[in-house]
């Protein structure tokens, strides 16, 4: 059975450029406790436990990003721009 999860996250609230972004995140899993096992074995073996992504350097960000890279899930990621101040240009 295939799991869905979906995160919905908003950035750029504080932004100066007339939007923000909201971004969509659908994982799809086939073996959700297989991913589960295998997440926390990179979390111990890379010594982040949980963490929040914003909380990482650039560099740790990409060593989590490609251990993750190589499990076995499909995903899609949609982006929205959302006009908080239409009279002010975006980029």
């Amino acid at each position: 059975m295939i799991k869905i999860v979906v995160c919905i996250d908003e950035s750029g609230i504080t932004s100066k450029i007339g939007h923000t972004t909201y971004s969509f995140v659908f994982i799809l899993i086939e073996n959700i406790e297989e991913i589960n096992v295998r997440i926390k074995y990179i979390e111990e073996e890379l010594g982040t436990g949980y963490i929040h992504w914003s909380e990482m350097s650039w560099k740790r960000r990409m060593i989590v990003a490609k251990e993750i890279a190589d499990l076995d899930f499909s995903s899609l990621v949609y982006l929205i721009e959302n006009p908080v101040k239409p009279d002010i240009e975006s980029c």
